[in-house]
């Protein structure tokens, strides 16, 4: 009775935290647009670079998540909620994680750690929804859809994470600081 009544606990609890992938569509060359069951990304493929004549940049070793990397990202992400140690921006952040969306590029660090670096930035952006500009041509995808965000200040608004996908810890975490 006991051992049925603990699979039961394990089966409740793990299944109310599990993230899934509902839908996967690849919007440009580099990039692959991720909806999950309470959460949305852009995924930058492995030939993603945000400058390409940049020759340190183009040094780390790249891979593209899968959807499997991504579902346990924001496994280790989520369970960050119950981390009695946040305060403050990180408190609020993993308590309204909904409320942000995500763009993920894979690499591997100096130690060979498979990392996901994830960048967060509000749903509500309205310039994060313009398009996508390359050239003096317009994409027909949104701009956070083409490129990864880079911003200044913002506070809880805007931070960032990089996962150990090896651990399954979040290795190192950013919160951008107010103008």
């Amino acid at each position: 009775m006991k051992f049925t009544l603990l699979l039961y606990l394990i089966f409740i609890f793990s299944g109310a935290s599990a993230q899934k992938i509902i839908r996967t569509e690849k919007v440009t060359d580099h990039s692959t647009h991720i909806l999950g069951n309470d959460f949305e990304g852009i995924v930058f493929h492995d030939n993603y670079f945000q400058n390409p004549k940049d020759s340190v940049e183009r040094k780390i070793k790249r891979f593209t998540p899968t959807t499997a990397d991504i579902e346990a990202t924001e496994q280790i992400l989520h369970l960050q909620r119950k981390n009695k140690a946040n305060k403050g921006d990180k408190d609020y952040i993993f308590r309204h994680l909904g409320g942000y969306r995500r763009q993920y590029i894979g690499y591997i660090d100096s130690t060979g750690d498979t990392m996901v670096y994830v960048n967060c930035f509000p749903k509500d952006e309205d310039w994060a929804t313009e398009k996508a500009k390359r050239g003096n041509k317009t994409l027909d995808v949104p701009r956070w859809y083409d490129s990864l965000f880079w911003v200044f200040d913002g506070g809880k608004s805007f931070w960032q994470a990089y996962i150990s996908l090896r651990t399954k810890k979040i290795k190192s975490m950013s919160v951008n600081g107010l103008a």
